[in-house]
């Protein structure tokens, strides 16, 4: 290249023997050459070069890095060779040497002395020799890498593969077989386009035709389907390679199936809150609303007639005793059912019975329930006080309470069993029934508010919540609070 460049007409010849047939057919003005090269060396090559007289004045330029100064220097001026170039040389070296050695006239018939043969033998098996120790360390370094670079990619605890330029598998480590389920054979027999889904095949071909030598670059998330048929979701890093002697690419494989799985639940759980949030701040405004209506409707009135009682008696002193008692028997009425709708109210607001605890409120709110859906229940206590606060048997209390509102407007059943126990430093609330059986459908709704409200209220209490629903079975909701807890 550097020699076309300046103008310089070129050939170029394999090994010895092609390059005495170039000079024979083409008579050139200079001959560059190596040292150590197939069929015969250097020294040989200009021997037999000017052993014939049609090509014996060629000018000849020794470039080699095997190099001893002196002794080749002078074997080489015996064959008549203008200068010994050293590897590697500048382009500048190059072609001033060129330049010299084309403006010296061609070399004189020479005849090496008697020494020749001895010096040649001895030179080339000395080069030959660091050459042979040169290659062997070499070849130590590439073995020493190679097995570096095995057991770096055998022992990689992620799947990683070699990709032909095709995409067919080369080489797949311990970790893919175990992960994707195929034996290595497998893998080998196949290419990527046998684990991709079909709508990703060319989304996987531009991202490889996109990837650089030698730099890692991110092939985006895919997905991949394992032996056993199921998709996986994963994240491929790969950079171009040679491998034995073949294009080829770099996969290291990451797993991202659960950490998308986990984020999505976030978002899902998110998404769940924020409806919740929304639906108890409307709760909030009907409470209100209804409070308004109670404290206008009853209240209201009721007061009202009475202030109007008390106004006609005090305006009328003199009224005969018959209507003086009338007045003060309606206000009397009107007290009592002031009082009655106070208590209902209260008892709206939070059950009284709460106060003489969580199982007398949970038989209140069962019969209560029972009078209401006709359903036949059932009740299991433990001996002894329950060790909850007022605050935990409040909030279990509300979640047992929207658990029979579910029984009775979901389930069909005929039957709840209840169930109250102490155990392990938990108080655990078992509510069974005997109906058609929540299915894992209707509890991901977002419109399952109840469910959601449930949760939200036992992870405010440090505890847990099971619901499990089996077809025509029934559904069983099981609480564990922790005793030790304190709410807030």
């Amino acid at each position: 290249m550097i020699l076309a460049n300046e103008g310089y007409r070129t050939l170029s010849a394999r090994n010895g023997e092609e390059a005495l047939v170039v000079c024979r057919a083409e008579r050139p003005c200079l001959m560059i050459t190596d040292l150590l090269m197939p069929v015969m060396d250097g020294y040989e090559l200009v021997r037999r070069l000017r052993a014939e007289s049609d090509i014996a004045g060629t000018r000849v330029i020794f470039f080699t890095g095997t190099f001893k100064a002196s002794e080749a220097q002078s074997l080489a001026q015996q064959c008549g060779v203008q200068q010994v170039l050293r590897k590697p040389s500048t382009a500048a070296v190059i072609l001033r040497s060129v330049a010299l050695a084309l403006s010296t006239p061609p070399p004189l018939d020479t005849h090496p002395d008697l020494n020749f043969d001895r010096q040649h033998a001895r030179l080339l098996s000395e080069m030959l020799l660091k050459n042979t120790d040169q290659l062997a360390n070499v070849s130590s370094r590439l073995a020493a890498s190679e097995l570096e670079y095995r057991e770096m990619f055998e022992g990689h605890p992620e799947p990683m593969w070699v990709l032909d330029a095709t995409l067919g598998f080369l080489s797949v480590n311990e970790a893919a077989v175990l992960h994707y389920g195929y034996t290595r054979d497998e893998f080998l027999a196949k290419s990527l386009f046998d684990i991709l889904p079909q709508d990703e095949v060319m989304t996987a071909i531009a991202a490889f035709q996109k990837t650089e030598s030698w730099r890692a670059s991110s092939q985006g998330a895919c997905r991949h389907y394992r032996k056993d048929g199921v998709l996986i979701e994963v994240e491929l890093t790969a950079h171009k390679l040679k491998f034995a002697g073949r294009a080829a690419y770099s996969v290291l494989v990451h797993d991202v199936t659960e950490r998308n799985r986990y984020e999505r639940s976030l978002r899902e759980s998110e998404e769940q809150l924020r409806t919740l949030a929304g639906r108890l701040q409307q709760v909030r405004e009907e409470e209100r609303a209804f409070l308004a209506r109670e404290l206008h409707d009853d209240f209201g009135q009721s007061l009202t007639a009475i202030k109007m009682n008390v106004s006609w008696l005090a305006a009328h002193p003199g009224a005969t005793a018959q209507a003086i008692e009338a007045r003060i028997l309606a206000t009397i009425d009107l007290a009592d059912l002031t009082i009655c709708a106070a208590r209902r109210l209260a008892s709206d607001l939070r059950p009284g019975v709460l106060d003489l605890g969580l199982q007398a409120a949970i038989e209140w709110q069962v019969a209560e329930f029972k009078y209401q859906s006709e359903i036949r229940c059932e009740l299991e206590f433990p001996a002894g006080k329950i060790p909850l606060n007022a605050g935990q048997e409040v909030t279990l209390f509300r979640i047992f309470q929207e658990t029979l509102t579910n029984v009775a407007r979901h389930s069909g059943a005929s039957l709840v069993t209840t169930k109250l126990s102490v155990e392990g430093g938990y108080v655990t609330l078992m509510v069974q029934d005997n109906g058609c059986g929540i299915t894992s459908t209707e509890m991901a709704k977002r419109s399952s508010l109840g469910l959601l409200g449930m949760r939200e209220r036992v992870l405010s209490l440090g505890g847990s919540i099971e619901i499990e629903g089996t077809n025509g079975v029934g559904t069983l909701v099981r609480v564990n609070v922790p005793v030790a807890h304190t709410a807030a």
